[in-house]
This record gives structure tokens, sequence and C-alpha cells, in this order.
């Protein structure tokens, strides 16, 4: 098993604990979603915004893994799986890009495919 450095992935920004904001190389990207699968606990998830989609990883209460990309098919679930997991009003998870702009380290580049707010 390679390390995260050594996969190219750059750790760029701390947020508390346990929240991180990590470059990953496109070419890595698999490898990036396989250790998100391993490494993440039970009943959170790990969400990885790029130019062309974003796909979150679910790790369910009962330990089951939900890979879901970001669409108006998906959206519904998303939402009610981010409201579940993290305790926020569905009011509020309900616009996907709004909510992940809540998070400066992806407020740029969300803002540039979607309607959300820049500061």
């Amino acid at each position: 098993m390679t390390s995260f450095a050594a996969s190219g992935f750059q750790s760029i920004e701390r947020f508390g604990s346990c929240n991180r904001g990590v470059l990953v190389p496109v070419g890595s990207l698999d490898a990036y979603k396989d250790l998100i699968r391993r490494k993440l606990a039970i009943g959170y998830w790990n969400e990885i915004v790029g130019c062309e989609n974003i796909v979150f990883v679910f790790k369910l209460p009962d330990g089951t893994i939900e890979e879901l990309p970001f669409s108006q098919a998906n959206r519904q679930r998303i939402a009610e799986l981010c409201s579940t997991l993290n305790g926020d009003p569905i009011t509020t998870t309900a616009d996907v890009p709004r909510y992940l702009a809540g998070n400066a380290f992806y407020r740029e580049l969300l803002g540039a495919f979607y309607d959300v707010p820049k500061t």
C-alpha cells in the first residue's frame, strides 16, 4: 500500500482535528476513493469536488458504503444522507452545491459551475 504523499495526494488545508482539504491528481482519483472507502469512519462521508463532477462517498451507520455522483437523479438522496449524518435540516442540505459552498475550500470552484455565494 502506497503512502498518502506517494499517491500524489496533497493535504493543503486543515479544518479542525479530522477534516482537511486535499488536492488529488486526476490519475489518482480511483486510489483516493479506495483510501476513503477503507478509512472513512462509520456515519461520515467524503465529497470529492472536481471541475467536471462531484462524488460523495458515504459510510452509513451499518457500515455499508454508498457512492453517489452528484446529479439531478441523486440530488435528493445526497441531501437526505447529508442531513441524516450531519444533523443539518434537509432545508439546508437540499441545495447540495450551496451546502458544499459553505466550506470555503470549495467555494471558488463551485462558484464557477453552480449558482452559489462567492463569499
